[in-house]
């Protein structure tokens, strides 16, 4: 064995497994694969937005009157609507807004 071997005998059977740490299997020195491909729409790996983390409250990826994107966060004042702007507003009897 080396220094930094990894000596493990099971207590089952009469094995003994030494692993070395110089092992390429064991080492992060290999460059990583492409793979965003895959989580794309059509992708093997899809990620579900729902399954993702909870979002900061940050606007970069807001839709816009120029791009999709997520609606605007709430207001949470009472009667308001999104209007066509994205803008938060106050309905008006004649369907408008105000």
């Amino acid at each position: 064995m080396q220094s930094g071997d990894i000596k493990m005998v099971a207590t089952e059977y009469p094995i003994t497994l030494t692993i070395s740490a110089m092992a390429s299997a064991m080492t992060d020195a290999r460059a990583p694969t492409s793979h965003a491909t895959t989580h794309k729409t059509g992708g093997t790996d899809p990620i579900k937005l729902d399954e993702l983390a909870a979002p900061t409250n940050v606007t970069a990826l807001n839709a816009s009157t120029s791009a999709h994107g997520l609606c605007p966060k709430g207001e949470n004042t009472g009667y308001k609507t999104l209007k066509d702007d994205l803008t938060w507003g106050y309905a008006s009897v004649d369907g408008g807004s105000a």
